[in-house]
């Protein structure tokens, strides 16, 4: 294990003490100092105690805490230029940041290091396996970084998130000292394939972390193809719990009713204890459905849910003699009593009311 304290001097010492390696601009420390005991104090306290140990004067723009690396493979210092470089599943520990990559370059004179993969990396790699961020709760997985440790900024290539069951891909990302994202030509979406089969697509996204994801104007995209269906703005809570959001659409390619849209919409969370959501059905030969779903509930006593749909089905053209079109309705109720409400005792209760092919065309 290397710790590189980041701190600087303007003075040449002797470079033959026992465990240390010193230049005019890099202090090295290996394992005779030990981290353990480095952690345990101030950033005030840990430069008093290396000047002390050293018989130096440390620069008061030095960083406020250690930074640890490793590498598999092997580790360069550039004592010249001052840049350290680690190969092979490296990682670097800062604070409460931790990066990982294939090859990471540490630029001290700019207090900035740069992560990259492997020059090879196939395309089938999965997420999983690519160069990883983290800080806080948070861990996004990337095609090339720069981080600078006096700022705390990031720019990000590449970035993959997930929050939730939710994914955010960009095609570009600047990490703010607050951990709040800007993100450039993104996709936000639910499959969690590096390709997604479906997202919305949005220029530009805003990430506030453990709260929401949010964008301009954007439109729904399938198979990487642009659809027509925009939207304004787009909300997506990330928060954990239950939270108002966007539901994403899933789709479906019929031959009656043609390229559809499923079951998009919007849900909101009214109380702890009542719930509704909206969603709806769209078919390229003009076949629709809404419909709308309220979940209750009160604590030992009882629970239900209530459904009205509504859909209109067109198949076949106009002068087709097996041409057809079709209104349906269907209105469902289930109620329920909590056995904890009145023990040995229970009702439950079940209404279906709706036209006899509505199950038959939706």
């Amino acid at each position: 294990m290397t710790v590189l304290t980041g701190y600087t001097h303007a003075q040449t010492v002797d470079s033959t003490r026992s465990g240390i390696v010193v230049d005019t601009t890099t202090v090295v420390v290996t394992d005779s100092l030990s981290i353990d005991s480095v952690q345990k104090v101030s950033a005030k306290s840990k430069k008093q105690e290396l000047e002390d140990s050293l018989g130096i004067r440390i620069s008061p723009d030095a960083l406020s805490a250690v930074v640890t690396s490793n590498a598999s493979d092997s580790a360069v210092l550039n004592m010249k230029d001052n840049v350290f470089y680690l190969y092979g599943k490296a990682k670097v520990k800062f604070e409460d940041m931790e990066l990982n990559a294939d090859v990471v370059t540490y630029e001290q004179s700019k207090n900035q290091v740069i992560a990259q993969p492997p020059i090879n990396l196939p395309d089938t790699v999965h997420l999983k396996d690519r160069p990883s961020f983290t800080q806080g709760g948070e861990t996004f997985t990337y095609d090339s970084l720069k981080y600078n440790f006096k700022s705390k900024r990031a720019i990000v290539h590449n970035a993959r998130t997930q929050y939730g069951e939710g994914f955010v891909f960009s095609e570009q990302v600047k990490r703010n000292p607050d951990q709040s994202i800007y993100g450039l030509h993104n996709v936000y979406t639910t499959c969690a394939l590096d390709t997604p089969h479906f997202g919305i697509n949005a220029k530009k996204i805003k990430v506030i972390p453990g709260k929401v994801v949010a964008s301009g104007p954007a439109n729904i995209m399938i198979e990487q193809v642009p659809t027509p269906l925009f939207l304004p703005f787009g909300l997506f809570p990330i928060a954990k719990g239950q939270r108002s959001g966007f539901i994403l659409p899933t789709y479906t390619i019929e031959e009656q009713r043609g390229v559809g849209l499923l079951d998009g919409g919007y849900y909101f969370r009214i109380s702890d204890h009542v719930d509704f959501q909206t969603q709806a059905r769209l078919f390229s030969k003009g076949s629709w459905l809404l419909s709308g779903l309220s979940n209750y509930r009160s604590r030992y006593k009882y629970n239900g849910a209530f459904t009205f749909s509504y859909a209109y089905n067109k198949t076949g053209e106009s002068f087709e003699p097996t041409a057809q079109e079709t209104r349906d309705f269907q209105l469902r109720w289930q109620h329920n009593s909590d056995a904890k409400a009145r023990p040995g005792t229970s009702f439950s209760s079940s209404v279906n009311i709706g036209t006899s092919t509505f199950n038959q065309n939706n």
